[in-house]
């Protein structure tokens, strides 16, 4: 008799566990998912064989950051890419990448905070080179 009963105290709390998770770990991961905005970027070369674009991202939250080539036409030799917070220049990274192609990227985690992009493209005239930046 006490073997029936340990059984099925042991059948309850093995039920009660998987509720609880089922309930509880759809819930954590939507709070931990953050929402990313995206932003695209185009810049062509129109003379002097480089091109560049300044963007700002005002009160962003803390967490990953991607920037990938999503379209190059043309020649394009080289992108240069800046990326600091207003308040603490030292916060932000730098990525230089010669012969760019579709599909390059760069991911960072950055601290929240006011930033400016900046991109420069360096190749032939009538050259295009199309960024998408996603961030929290």
């Amino acid at each position: 008799m006490n073997k029936k009963i340990l059984v099925a105290v042991i059948a309850i709390i093995a039920i009660a566990i998987t509720i609880g998770y089922a309930l509880i770990v759809p819930a954590m991961q939507s709070a931990l998912a953050q929402e990313q905005k995206t932003k695209q970027i185009t810049l062509t070369i129109k003379h002097k064989r480089f091109a560049f674009a300044k963007e700002s991202f005002i009160n962003v939250t803390a967490g990953g950051w991607t920037i990938t080539i999503t379209n190059v036409s043309g020649n394009v030799k080289a992108i240069k890419i800046l990326l600091f917070d207003h308040n603490k220049p030292k916060d932000g990274f730098s990525w230089f990448k010669l012969n760019p192609k579709v599909g390059d990227s760069i991911a960072v985690n950055l601290s929240a905070g006011n930033y400016t992009l900046r991109v420069f493209i360096f190749g032939s005239i009538n050259s295009t080179l199309t960024l998408t930046i996603a961030y929290p």
